[in-house]
C-alpha cells in the first residue's frame, strides 16, 4: 500500500529495530469476542443466566472491568450492530456522558463536558482516540466506520499517565478483530429508505502455521440525500461513496513473540456538511436576503453547495515479546489524511462568503512499553511515547462576494503549517498495602514543541492587493508538564469494589491553522477527584457501577466560529456529577442495560467571553462580558441510555429483538448560552432472524425512529454579517433491511 508520501517498509523496519525496547498495546475486548494477544479472554463457567465477563485494558493490561478502579464502559460488536451503531460519530448514543459534534467531516467528542468544537489540521481533541493502541491525532481521521471492530470502550476522565497524550477529557479505545488460524468470514449487505446500499466483507485465515491474515472491505453509497438545497435544486446531506479497506497480519514465530502488521485505506465523498442554515430566519442580517425555510430541517438554501472529499491511510506494526519477568511491546505507526471541503459560511442564497479548504495531516508515533508479569510484589508498567505531526492548510480560501465586500470579489488565501513534536515518559505501579487494598501511583512527564508558519494574501482575480503583516505572536512554542494519578481501591467482597482517585490531565497549547492572524492558545489542565463502586449481585446476573466526580478545570480551551472555527482560552470551570451503569441478565434470553449521567458543568471565571444578542431587522450584536456561571459547551445536565436484547428460540433458528434509546437534556454550544439544542431522544430498534447454525442473519432495522432533528453545530457567525447558523449533520429516520452470512 502506498501511503501519502511515506514508504510503509520504513515503518516496519523501524518497529522491528525497536522490538528490544518495551511494552503492551492499549487494546480492549469482550471476553466472548475474538482475542488480541494483549487481551486474554476469560472463559466463564457461569450459567447462561449470568452476565458475560468483560475484559478491558484500561490500564494497559488485561483485566476484568469490575476490578479496574476507573470509570470505563465497553460494548461489543454484536451490541453495536443491534443498536444500529455503524460509525464513531454515533457513539454518544451508546455511552451516557458522551456527546459529539460532527463538522467538516470530522468527529468532535465530548466526555463529561470536556472536548472541543474546533476544526483544523493540527488541532487535537481532549478526548483521545486509540485504535489497537495507535493514537489518532487528526480529528478528521476519527470519523470512521466500525466495520471490523470487536469492542469500543470509553474511559471517562483525564488520563494523566498511561494514555496521557492530550487526554483531559478521556479516552475512546477501539479494538479491531485479530486474524485467526481457522478460516472464517462475514459477508453483509444492507439497503435503506434513502436508497443507501452497503456491502462489506471480512475474511480471516491461515497463510502458514505461524502466519494468519484478515481482510476487510466495505463500500457504501446513497441514492438520495436527507434534504435539498433550495437555491441549487441539488440533494444535500448525501453520501456519494464511502470505500474502506483494512488488512492485518499476525505472525507468531514462537510462543513468546507476536507481531501484528496492519494497514488501512479509506476514501469518502459526500455533501454531509456543513450545510449551514439560519437557526431562525429572522436572526439573519438583511445584507444577505432571500433565505427560504421549509418544513424539512435537513433542507438548506445556499448559493454554494457543500462538497467533501476525504482520503486516509495508515500502517501500524506491533511487536509483543514475553520475557520471564516482564512483557515488552513496541507500537509503531504512520498515518496520513487529506480533506477538501467547500461550503457557504453564512448559509444563504445570496453569495456572501464561500470557504474552500484543502488540508493535509500526517503523523508518526512510536511507543515502547514494559509491563510486569502477574504475581510480583508490585504490578507496574512503564513506557516512552513519541509523536510527530504535521498539519497543513494548502490553502484555505475565503471568497468574499460583492454583497459583503461592497466592491469586487476578494479572495483571501491562507497557507499555514503547524508541526508538533512531543515526547513523554511514564510509570505506574499498583501495590497491595493491606488485605484486599491496593494503592496505585503513576506519573507522566510530557514535553512538546510546536512551530507555526503562516502566510496570507488578499487577491482580486490574480492580482495580489494585500499581505498579512508578520505576526506579533511567537511562531515557536514549547510546553512541558508533569501529570499523575493516585488511586486507592478496596475489595469488600469478591463482587464489590470501592475506589477513590485523583488524576491530573494536560492538553498542550497550539495554533489555529485555519486562521493566520489569531494568536496561539495556551495549554489546559484538569484535576479530577473521583469516588466509585463496582458491584455484581444475584449470582452475577446484575451489575451496577457508580461514580461521583469533581473536576477543577483551568485555562479551558474554548472553540468559536468566525468564518471557520478556532480555539481561544477561557479562564476556569468547575464540573461535578454522577455516573451509573447497570446491566441485568433477566432471563437466559433477555439482557437489559441502562446508564445515566447527571452533570453540573459551569464556568467559574471567564471575564471576556463573546456574547451576542439579536437585533431588530436581522443579525446580531456582538459584545464581550463575563460568562461566570454559564454552562460549558456541549455539556448536557443529564444523559441516559436504555437498551434491551431479547432472544426468542424458534422451531427453526431464533429471533433477536433489540431496542435502544439515548436521551439528552439538551446543551449549549457557546459560552453565552444563547443557542441551545433542546432535549431529545434517539430511538433505534431491530428485529433479526438467526439461523440454527448462526450462519445466516436477516435483519429489519430502524434508527432515529421518531425522526428527531439534532443540530451538530450551533454557532454565532462573529464576522460581518453577524448571524446565527446551524448544521443538522445527525441523520433523520432511517430504516431498512440487511442480510449477513458468516462461516
Amino acid at each position: 500500500m502506498k501511503l501519502l508520501g511515506i514508504r510503509p517498509g520504513a515503518i516496519v523496519a523501524g518497529a522491528f529495530a525497536g522490538c528490544c525496547s518495551l511494552c503492551i498495546a492499549a487494546q480492549s475486548e469482550m471476553a466472548d469476542g475474538p482475542n488480541a494477544a494483549t487481551n486474554h479472554a476469560i472463559v466463564s463457567d457461569q450459567p447462561e443466566t449470568s452476565l458475560q465477563e468483560i475484559v478491558v485494558t484500561a490500564q494497559k493490561r488485561s483485566e476484568n472491568l469490575q476490578r479496574v478502579p476507573i470509570t470505563v464502559s465497553a460494548v461489543s460488536a454484536n451490541t453495536l450492530e443491534g443498536m444500529g451503531i455503524e460509525s464513531t460519530t454515533q457513539i454518544a448514543q451508546v455511552f451516557p456522558g458522551v456527546s459529539t459534534r460532527v463538522t467538516y467531516n470530522q468527529l468532535e467528542p465530548y466526555v463529561r463536558g470536556v472536548g472541543t468544537g474546533a476544526a483544523g489540521p493540527g488541532i487535537e481533541n481532549p478526548v483521545a482516540l486509540y485504535v489497537d493502541g495507535v493514537y489518532y491525532g487528526s480529528q478528521v481521521a476519527t470519523a470512521f466506520s466500525l466495520i471490523d471492530v470487536s469492542q469500543v470502550a470509553v474511559l471517562k476522565g483525564p488520563q494523566g499517565t498511561l494514555f496521557g497524550r492530550n487526554a483531559t477529557g478521556g479516552v475512546i479505545q477501539v479494538t479491531t478483530r485479530d486474524p485467526s488460524q481457522e478460516s472464517s468470514g462475514v459477508y453483509r449487505i444492507s439497503y435503506d429508505n434513502y436508497r443507501t446500499a452497503t456491502g462489506d466483507a471480512y475474511i480471516s485465515g491461515a497463510i502458514s502455521q505461524d502466519l494468519a491474515a484478515s481482510l476487510t472491505v466495505r463500500y457504501s453509497g446513497a441514492g438520495e440525500g436527507w434534504g435539498r438545497n433550495i437555491a441549487t435544486g441539488d440533494e444535500n446531506h448525501k453520501l456519494f461513496g464511502d470505500k474502506d479497506f483494512h488488512a492485518k497480519l499476525k505472525f507468531t514465530p514462537d510462543d513468546a513473540t507476536t507481531v501484528r502488521v496492519s494497514g488501512d485505506w479509506s476514501a469518502k465523498t459526500d455533501n454531509l456538511g456543513p450545510n449551514l442554515v439560519p437557526v431562525h430566519p429572522q436572526y439573519m442580517t438583511g445584507l444577505l436576503p432571500g433565505y427560504t425555510a421549509t418544513s424539512n430541517p435537513w433542507d438548506n438554501d445556499s448559493f454554494l453547495p457543500n462538497r467533501n472529499r476525504f482520503i486516509a491511510d495508515g500502517v501500524a506494526v506491533q511487536i509483543d515479546r514475553d520475557l520471564a519477568p516482564v512483557r515488552l511491546v513496541s507500537i509503531s505507526s504512520y498515518r496520513a489524511d487529506h480533506l477538501t471541503n467547500q461550503f457557504d459560511s453564512a448559509g444563504t442564497p445570496t453569495p456572501g462568503l464561500g470557504i474552500f479548504i484543502d488540508e493535509h495531516t500526517d503523523q508518526y508515533t512510536q511507543e515502547f512499553q514494559v509491563i510486569s508479569k502477574p504475581g510480583q510484589w508490585l504490578d507496574w508498567q512503564t513506557g516512552l511515547f513519541y509523536y510527530r505531526g504535521w498539519g497543513v492548510d494548502d490553502p484555505i480560501t475565503a471568497v468574499i462576494y460583492p454583497a459583503l465586500s461592497a466592491g469586487p470579489t476578494l479572495n483571501v488565501v491562507t497557507d499555514t503549517r503547524e508541526t508538533t513534536e512531543s515526547a513523554a515518559g511514564y510509570f505506574q505501579g499498583t501495590k497491595e498495602i493491606a488485605l484486599d487494598t491496593n494503592l496505585t501511583l503513576g506519573a507522566r512527564y510530557t514535553w512538546e514543541h510546536r512551530t507555526f508558519r503562516p502566510s496570507q494574501g488578499t487577491y482580486i482575480g490574480d492580482a495580489l492587493i494585500a499581505t498579512l503583516p508578520p505576526p506579533s505572536y511567537p511562531l515557536n512554542k514549547t510546553y512541558e508538564k508533569p501529570t499523575w494519578r493516585v488511586a486507592l481501591d478496596h475489595r469488600f467482597t469478591d463482587d464489590i469494589l470501592g475506589y477513590v482517585s485523583y488524576n491530573r490531565g494536560f492538553k498542550s497549547g497550539g495554533y489555529n491553522t485555519h486562521s493566520a492572524d489569531n494568536p496561539p492558545y495556551n495549554p489546559e489542565t484538569l484535576d479530577a477527584y473521583e469516588i466509585g463502586t463496582k458491584t455484581e449481585w444475584l449470582a452475577h446476573r446484575l451489575r451496577a457501577n457508580a461514580a461521583a466526580f469533581y473536576y477543577d478545570y483551568s485555562n479551558v480551551q474554548v472553540a468559536k466560529y468566525t468564518t471557520t472555527s478556532l480555539i481561544y482560552n477561557g479562564a476556569k470551570a468547575r464540573i461535578y456529577g454522577l455516573d451509573l451503569d447497570i446491566d441485568a441478565q433477566v432471563t437466559a434470553g433477555l439482557q437489559v442495560s441502562a446508564g445515566i449521567e447527571w452533570l453540573h458543568a459551569r464556568y467559574t471565571e471567564f471575564p471576556l467571553a463573546p456574547y451576542s444578542t439579536p437585533v431588530v431587522g436581522g443579525g446580531a450584536l456582538l459584545y464581550y462580558t463575563n460568562a461566570a456561571g454559564n454552562t460549558l459547551n456541549n455539556a448536557p445536565n443529564a444523559t441516559a441510555t436504555l437498551r434491551f436484547d431479547y432472544n426468542v428460540p424458534l422451531p427453526v433458528g431464533s429471533l433477536n429483538l433489540s431496542a435502544a434509546n439515548s436521551y439528552s437534556s439538551g446543551y449549549y454550544q457557546e459560552p453565552d448560552n444563547f443557542l441551545r439544542q433542546r432535549a431529545y431522544n434517539l430511538t433505534n430498534a431491530s428485529i433479526a432472524w438467526v439461523s440454527s447454525d448462526s450462519r445466516i442473519t436477516l435483519r429489519l432495522f430502524g434508527n432515529n425512529l421518531f425522526d428527531k432533528a439534532v443540530a451538530t453545530q450551533l454557532s454565532t457567525l462573529s464576522v460581518p454579517p453577524i448571524g446565527y447558523v446551524a448544521d443538522y449533520a445527525a441523520p433523520p429516520r432511517i430504516y431498512g433491511v440487511s442480510a449477513q452470512y458468516k462461516f
